[in-house]
């Protein structure tokens, strides 16, 4: 048995495979570059002090690839969006990143960490702090 294919089935199966091909590749890209957790935690000795001061806020990205470079991005309560870009990690493992707020008076709120690379988002758990200016 002969088949013949004209150009325009052998342009789509061409075009079928390289799709399949992108897909792989992404999905590969993803796994070398996954995120298994972000903890967010409060630095309580911090939330109380002569106003202004600053509350310390620290993160644990735990990541399961190769992960090098991220953007972390701040999602601040009081509405502001505090962005750092092309911050280097270990790599495979745990690392610690860490936000400092100036707090002018008594406040409550919360934040919220995402980390943002090419190939994925996560997003930390949210922080609710109260802070208290003696």
């Amino acid at each position: 048995m002969v088949i013949t294919l004209g150009l325009f089935e052998i342009q789509k199966m061409i075009r079928k495979k390289m799709l399949l091909v992108a897909f792989l590749l992404t999905a590969t890209l993803a796994k070398a570059q996954s995120i298994s957790g972000i903890v967010l935690s409060v630095d309580t000795s911090t939330t109380t002090g002569s106003c202004p001061h600053k509350i310390k806020f620290n993160a644990v990205i735990a990541s399961a690839g190769q992960l090098r470079s991220v953007n972390l991005r701040w999602d601040k309560s009081d509405g502001t969006i505090v962005s750092q870009s092309n911050v280097t990690l270990a790599g495979k493992g745990n690392d610690m990143v860490s936000y400092e707020w100036l707090v002018n008076s008594n406040f409550n709120g919360t934040l919220i960490l995402n980390v943002n690379t090419a190939a994925l988002r996560k997003s930390s758990n949210t922080i609710h702090f109260k802070s208290k200016c003696k």
